[in-house]
């Protein structure tokens, strides 16, 4: 009787294939659904997922920037080049 209530577990479990799990972070986050107000990111392999900032946190680093952009260009620096 458990022999035969192994076959059918073993049997149900091949027949209900549907698609793949995803096997690294990428095909997880590349199968992600929206999710709203968070971020979804890959970095060094991982998949983070944060909260959005809120608009006051935008602000709050733009005005960083602004204010710590001519520091930045009095000694030379340059911004990073981001179009891979």
């Amino acid at each position: 009787m458990v022999a035969m209530m192994q076959k059918e577990h073993d049997t149900e479990s091949t027949c209900m294939s549907g698609p793949p799990s995803p096997q690294t972070a990428r095909e997880l986050f590349d199968a992600l659904l929206p999710l709203p107000g968070f971020r979804a990111e890959v970095i060094e392999g991982n998949l983070i997922v944060s909260p959005l900032g809120t608009p006051e946190h935008t602000w709050m680093a733009v005005d960083l920037y602004n204010a710590l952009l001519p520091l930045c260009q009095d000694r030379g620096a340059r911004r990073p080049d981001h179009r891979h």
